[in-house]
């Protein structure tokens, strides 16, 4: 437990990430940036000169060596993300770590087995989750304002230039599109579905050998469907839409960082009933238009379209990062070891699948190796 009202972070990397998160500690009351680490002493350096009282160290065992750091963010590539939460929670040091959490679920529950030994707190950087308006949007479904969800839709894309060695691409950095973009859509799926009784999926690789389109198709035994994919290729919608027997909720893009959620009720059956004209039309026009309305199709379709609106949104500035640095404040002070935001299960869940799906699509990585991936 923290004992101290003031949280010391610490960051393992300097990449863009890192830095995102680094600003928005800014917005947490009782958060401060103390130092962070990068394996080259000039890229350390030249981060903490943006940050007053940030030290830099030239090694990730210096920084989570440190007394005076109380919680370490990994934000480093995730081909290292299980090395170095076990690097920190080893020297004693509770741990944010950015998603995907590890490659495999094999990987995450070695970290929480060791977190768990040594009673230290440990959290997937889900950051979309802790959005209020995300929350918000679990807390619509749970109530049951949309009614039974039965038809989930998500999907992450925006084209990428290609480059063999860029992270996106190189398998030796765990490259695809499903570990860096459809964690998003299948982590917004257990948060508000749970556990699928089945998941498929399809997959496009490219010339490098990881996937640079995924689409998957999650089956509940309820027989809701989830429907989800990710792409580098092109432009997708980059919305959620959640839809229900009673109402249907929208995230607007980008879903994975919810600023506007628009939420349509469908209208009674009782009331949409339309009253039979007095008399038929005599144009052509109004026949015809008399006669669709008519039909049992049309008057079913325009009985469930959703009307209206109910708009929420959320501009308060920052990146976003700062409401899981809150979270990890509040759970270090509570003395808890996972938070119920983002538990492990859910953690090792996503993982699952992605594991699941990686076999289907006989995607393996190095640190597959040794390891059956749908275990």
């Amino acid at each position: 437990m923290v004992e101290q009202n003031l949280v010391r972070w610490g960051i393992l990397g300097t990449g863009w990430i890192a830095g995102q998160f680094a600003k928005d500690l800014r917005r947490v009351p009782g958060a401060a940036l103390a130092a962070v680490a990068s394996r080259s002493r000039d890229k350390a350096e030249q981060f903490a000169q943006t940050f007053p009282s940030c030290r830099a160290y030239a090694s990730y065992q210096e920084l989570v060596k440190a007394i005076d750091i109380d919680v370490v963010y990994v934000a480093t590539p995730h081909i290292r993300h299980y090395e170095d939460c076990l690097l920190a929670l080893e020297a004693g040091k509770p741990v944010l770590c950015e998603k995907p959490f590890t490659i495999n679920r094999h990987e995450a529950e070695k970290i929480f087995a060791t977190a768990k030994a040594k009673n230290l707190f440990c959290m997937e950087a889900m950051w979309m989750r802790f959005i209020p308006l995300m929350q918000e949007v679990r807390r619509i479904v749970q109530q049951g304002d949309l009614g039974d969800i039965r038809f989930i839709t998500a999907d992450f894309g925006y084209p990428v230039g290609f480059s063999a060695e860029s992270r996106l691409f190189n398998p030796e950095l765990g490259g695809g599109t499903l570990l860096d973009r459809g964690c998003y859509a299948l982590s917004l799926a257990v948060y508000l579905l749970g556990k699928p009784e089945r998941i498929t999926g399809f997959a496009h690789m490219g010339p490098t050998g990881v996937d640079e389109q995924c689409s998957m198709l999650l089956q509940y035994a309820n027989g809701a469907l989830a429907q989800l994919a990710a792409t580098v290729q092109t432009y997708s919608t980059n919305q959620a839409v959640i839809a229900g027997t009673r109402g249907q909720l929208v995230i607007k893009p980008p879903f994975f960082y919810p600023e506007c959620l628009v939420v349509h009720q469908f209208p009674d059956r009782e009331t949409l009933a339309a009253p039979p004209p007095a008399s038929l039309p005599t144009d052509l026009k109004g026949r015809l238009k008399s006669t669709l309305k008519t039909n049992a199709w049309y008057k079913r379709l325009r009985r469930w379209r959703p009307t209206g609106g109910k708009t929420m949104t959320q501009l308060d500035g920052g990146n976003g990062y700062q409401y899981q640095a809150i979270e990890v404040g509040r759970c270090l002070q509570a003395g808890l070891l996972e938070s119920p935001l983002m538990p492990w299960a859910d953690t090792l869940q996503v993982l699952d699948l992605m594991d699941t799906l990686r076999e289907s699509w006989q995607l393996r990585y190095a640190q597959d190796d040794g390891v059956a991936v749908s275990e």
